[in-house]
């Protein structure tokens, strides 16, 4: 899987991604346990925003 090759990777810094039409955040989930850092999301709709 994804995550498994992404935790044996030696990041000297935790690399940094942004999301694009994030929804509530569910697909940005897997980045964070894979020890990516989140630094931006947006979505148009309203309750999602405020679920994030």
């Amino acid at each position: 899987m994804l995550i498994e090759r992404l935790e044996n990777i030696h990041w000297n810094q935790a690399p940094k991604i942004i999301s694009l039409f994030s929804g509530c955040g569910r697909m940005d989930l897997p980045f964070h346990y894979a020890g990516f850092k989140l630094v931006w999301a947006i979505d148009s709709n309203l309750y999602a925003c405020q679920t994030l």
